[in-house]
């Protein structure tokens, strides 16, 4: 015949029951859509939401524009060179693939038909050229390099360097920084021959023709 309980025993089997019964309650109330669920208040949430950083905006870019320049002709006298300045794109579309317009600049292309002399073996190059937004400034040099590829893309045919004796038309890609309204185009070459051939240097606005 089974013998009783002791109090003991019956203490720790009632003990077990309520942990079991605890550990089902807490289980119900963890599962999804079992139990109740401390809430939370709609207006913490949108504070909270509030305080989450924004998801940065790029700044849209104007649209390219080209125009026609009051002509300007840059004289190299000493080697002979001339440079005629014709066209200017503000703002100029780079696409994707290459590497991207910093933030706030822009790229401008500068058109130029260019003779170069033939009395001394000297060619004219993109080197030579740099594009500023005050008379005097620091200019900002030529950027072919980086945006020729979407220059040829677009129908702009990139001026390199001109031989002696040679004469082509192109365009020069610059890009600004801190782009402004007023531009001007410089151009400076060192002197040549140990001094023999003196330097040449020169700077016209760009003016759009009307």
């Amino acid at each position: 015949m089974p013998r009783p309980l002791s109090p003991s025993v019956r203490h720790r089997t009632v003990s077990a029951v309520a942990l079991g019964a605890l550990s089902l309650s807490l289980l119900a109330a963890c599962a999804p859509g079992g139990g109740s669920r401390e809430s939370v208040d709609p207006a913490v949430g949108a504070a909270v939401r509030e305080t989450l950083p924004a998801t940065p905006t790029e700044t849209p870019r104007p649209d390219p524009r080209e125009y026609a320049v009051t002509p300007q002709t840059i004289s190299d006298a000493p080697l002979g060179h001339t440079v005629e300045v014709t066209d200017v794109v503000r703002n100029f579309s780079v696409e994707g693939g290459t590497e991207p317009v910093r933030d706030g600049a822009e790229v401008v292309l500068v058109k130029l038909a260019v003779t170069a002399g033939s009395t001394y073996y000297a060619s004219v190059s993109q080197n030579d050229f740099g594009l500023l937004t005050t008379s005097g400034g620091v200019a900002a040099d030529h950027s072919n390099y980086t945006y020729e590829d979407d220059m040829a893309s677009a129908g702009y045919e990139v001026l390199s360097r001109v031989g002696h004796g040679e004469s082509a038309a192109g365009w020069i890609s610059f890009e600004l920084k801190h782009p402004q309204d007023e531009l001007f185009l410089k151009y400076e070459r060192a002197a040549a021959n140990d001094g023999a051939i003196e330097a040449s240097s020169a700077e016209v606005p760009l003016v759009e023709a009307g």
